[in-house]
């Protein structure tokens, strides 16, 4: 509603802002990608995002809650995720129009060599954790080589 309300306003307009959301790790099916969006898009009460990217190369069990965990602790996967499949339909979010740029989050080289493969539509961004004691340099030249501009996390460390 904020968001809704200040456009409204006429003090921002929406093509000043830049706004990116993710496709969460229990959604990394090809056929749940487009639902995830469009609950984002109507949550922030937009037509359109500018950057849509999967969150993680791997999946976790859908429907069981937003980070499902086996008896031990660990996550429990999804051993169905096809990561080709979803960048599939990333793609076409980008033809609907609903995302301007697509793009992933934690993927290294040979995961992003394997979209790159097959992509129609390539990253535009590669969301990870970098920072001083984790300067990812081989990744960091992979991307600038290849066009996938790196958005950092925990640029001050992390736990």
């Amino acid at each position: 509603n904020v968001l809704k309300k200040w456009l409204n306003s006429g003090k921002i307009i929406r093509e000043e802002l830049f706004i990116v959301t993710k496709l969460p790790n229990t959604a990394m099916r090809e056929d749940l990608v487009e639902d995830h969006l469009k609950q984002s898009l109507t949550a922030l009460q937009l037509s359109y995002v500018d950057l849509y990217l999967v969150h993680m190369p791997l999946g976790l069990q859908p429907g069981i809650g937003p980070r499902p965990r086996n008896e031990d602790g660990t996550f429990k996967l999804d051993p169905t995720t096809d990561i080709l499949a979803v960048w599939k339909a990333m793609e076409k979010q980008v033809d609907r129009s609903r995302a301007k740029a697509i793009g992933v989050s934690n993927f290294n080289i040979n995961q992003l060599e394997r979209i790159q493969k097959i992509a129609r539509i390539p990253p535009v961004n590669n969301q990870v954790e970098l920072h001083v004691y984790l300067q990812q340099k081989d990744l960091q030249k992979y991307c600038k080589d290849n066009g996938i501009i790196i958005t950092a996390y925990a640029p001050l460390g992390s736990p």
